[in-house]
């Protein structure tokens, strides 16, 4: 029997018929741009953060630099490098150049004249990237207007420790790192002559009885918002006439910067502060760089940056 023949087998093919349009609905839209707009704001502060990351670890590596040169420099002198050896000298920033593979800039400068003199013009506008911040955005130019406007000097973000308070003149009892020497004025007299050796030391490695490793070599300076790119608190990092432009001072009275305080001091900010949110970094004088949080006790702060106080402050791991 043929069932192709005698049953003959019909299939039909039936299309399923919608009256719905292309594309999304408003309320499939409005969920797709929720949906968005939370991943948006989940993703912009892990973007933020990741970027900010970065420019504390570039900000860390600068300061590392800077504690190996100083580091160098001991080795060559026996000595730390002062932070200014006579009022409106240069300063210490200058002679840390030759370790940092700017020898060029180094020889630009007459160490004997002051930062003013006319033959130190192109010596302070030059500006090396291991001087700045990444995280310090605000800055206009390279250079700050000086309280003279001949004056312009290249600017920067980190300053020396001087210790656990601050003076704006010499101070035989200064208690840091990087001090004004007193070298110089055991040459004053009636000629006030320079010494023969166009800058000195006061402070050697076995002055440090509190150990290189519990002892900070410089930090990073505050600089309000408000203040960036003017003087006095941005001044150039190489105006030995303003102590406030290359070293600052950490301990009672003197805590970490932070929009919370108001910076101590008329003449120009003394203390130490970051850009960074919440913390302030510092390389130590054993090359170490570490984080310390802007509330650390000022008793402890003044710890770390007396040298030779007896109390020594050990700083763990970040």
């Amino acid at each position: 029997m043929n069932l192709a023949q005698n049953s003959p087998l019909t299939i039909q093919r039936s299309g399923i018929s919608s009256n719905r349009p292309d594309g999304f609905t408003l309320i499939e839209l409005l969920t797709v741009i929720a949906i968005v707009s939370l991943l948006v704001q989940l993703l912009i502060p892990a973007v933020l953060a990741s970027r900010e990351g970065a420019r504390r670890t570039q900000c860390a590596n600068n300061l590392r630099q800077i504690g190996l040169a100083t580091q160098q420099f001991h080795d060559s002198h026996g000595k730390y490098p002062p932070g200014r050896w006579r009022s409106s000298s240069p300063t210490w920033f200058v002679l840390l150049l030759p370790y940092l593979e700017a020898q060029d800039a180094h020889d630009l400068w007459s160490l004997d004249a002051k930062y003013y003199d006319a033959v130190n013009e192109q010596a302070r506008q030059v500006a090396i990237p291991l001087w700045k911040c990444p995280s310090q955005k605000s800055r206009p130019a390279e250079f700050n207007a000086e309280d003279r406007e001949d004056a312009q000097g290249a600017v920067g973000d980190y300053a020396g420790n001087y210790g656990s308070f601050f003076s704006y003149f010499f101070d035989p009892t200064a208690n840091g790192i990087i001090t004004t020497s007193s070298m110089w004025e055991k040459s004053q007299g009636p000629a006030s002559k320079w010494l023969r050796k166009p800058w000195d030391s006061d402070i050697r490695m076995a002055m440090v009885t509190d150990g290189t490793s519990n002892t900070i070599l410089a930090g990073e300076k505050a600089i309000p918002a408000e203040n960036v790119g003017t003087f006095p608190d941005d001044s150039s990092l190489y105006n030995g006439n303003h102590p406030h432009a290359f070293c600052r001072a950490g301990g009672p009275g003197f805590p970490i910067w932070s929009k919370e305080y108001i910076c101590r001091g008329g003449i120009g900010c003394e203390q130490f502060g970051s850009s960074h949110p919440q913390i302030c970094q510092f390389v130590f004088l054993d090359g170490s760089v570490h984080v310390v949080k802007n509330d650390i006790s000022m008793a402890i702060l003044g710890r770390l940056c007396d040298r030779a106080d007896g109390q020594s402050v050990e700083i763990g791991p970040d």
